[in-house]
């Protein structure tokens, strides 16, 4: 008769993990393997949209050719993946990846996340680095926290349209 064990809670699943010594190996294994396969699609999307265009310019008896390659970094939720974006004479790949996006969307929720929550702008750095596995400089989490300017100034001059009552006492 086979002997089963069944897991009943969170911290003894992590304790099965640590025994068999697999967690570190695994994430790591699973990051790299998910930032190449999105290194390719990526890719891949790039090259396809250049022949594309190519192949429209030709139709048109537009005069156009490939121009090489530049590096573009995208910090991603799988961690940072550099991605070599095709270019023509007259247009380049990078439209697939948003023009100098260095970061995804989830990224920057992420440290909007940690920035609402009260994290201190270095310590967002701190936070995100186990997953992301790419530091994110107190700049960058500045500069995504502007968003939230034009959010926060909106709330601020909303009108107020309940009439309250209150009684202050002396301070």
């Amino acid at each position: 008769m086979k002997q089963r064990l069944v897991i009943k809670s969170l911290p003894q699943a992590f304790e099965m993990v640590k025994q068999m010594r697999l967690s570190e190996d695994w994430e790591s294994a699973y990051r790299v393997g998910g930032r190449r396969a999105l290194e390719q699609i990526l890719e891949g999307q790039m090259r396809d949209r250049i022949d594309r265009h190519l192949e429209e310019m030709a139709r048109r008896e537009v005069m156009d050719r490939r121009n090489g390659i530049f590096s573009r970094h995208l910090l991603t939720e799988l961690g940072d993946i550099v991605l070599c974006v095709p270019r023509t004479r007259t247009m380049s790949g990078v439209e697939v990846v948003r023009a100098y996006c260095r970061r995804t969307d989830r990224v920057d929720r992420m440290i909007l996340a940690c920035f609402v929550f009260g994290i201190s702008t270095r310590k967002v750095a701190q936070a995100l680095l186990p997953i992301l596995g790419e530091p994110v400089s107190a700049t960058t989490v500045s500069r995504v926290a502007k968003t939230l300017d034009g959010a926060v100034e909106a709330f601020h001059r909303r009108s107020i349209r309940r009439r309250y009552r209150f009684l202050v006492f002396g301070f």
